[in-house]
């Protein structure tokens, strides 16, 4: 006999999401974010401000409050979150550089949100983006695709390392 799956889920659009996150503001290098709770209001605050720790902290959040975790106890303990290592760190370089240090994890969904984050760096003009191959990505197709990514984002400067960016040095 199989037992049935409850599915929950969250949102920011859709008011009839089990965690609806109505508002989510970002300032100062935190993120405070409100949202509703079978029926009731709820509120934490985590000290990030980019778009893939916001959503991993919502989930997260929600996955507590259907454990049955007391809503004080969460917020209480949000706002000392960690960042995980390799994953989105912003680093202070030399010569007044920023480095965001994103080699956690390598996929073009990633790459993508590695980018929006180095965009909000807005006291840096140029942007220099170092790339090593692309394990999920197999085909020239694939590395097209991420050159038109980097384009898009207005990167000046593309330091790319690994034999697969070489066998594709014609996308290029």
């Amino acid at each position: 006999l199989r037992k049935q799956i409850q599915k929950r889920f969250w949102s920011r659009s859709n008011a009839g999401a089990d965690l609806y996150a109505y508002r989510v503001e970002r300032k100062d290098g935190m993120t405070s974010i409100r949202a509703r709770y079978r029926g009731k209001e709820v509120h934490i605050v985590i000290p990030f401000i980019d778009e893939a720790s916001t959503s991993n902290a919502i989930t997260c959040w929600l996955v507590c409050l259907e454990q049955g975790i007391q809503q004080d106890r969460i917020k209480a303990q949000a706002k000392h979150l960690q960042a995980v290592d390799m994953r989105l760190q912003l680093l202070q370089g030399v010569n007044n550089c920023s480095v965001v240090n994103d080699s956690y994890s390598m996929d073009t969904a990633s790459l993508a949100v590695a980018l929006d984050f180095l965009l909000q760096q807005e006291h840096q003009q140029r942007r220099t983006v170092i790339i090593s191959d692309i394990p999920a990505a197999i085909d020239a197709t694939s590395y097209r695709e991420v050159v038109d990514m980097l384009q898009a984002k207005c990167i000046h400067r593309v330091i790319a390392i690994g034999h697969k960016w070489i066998d594709r040095k014609s996308v290029v």
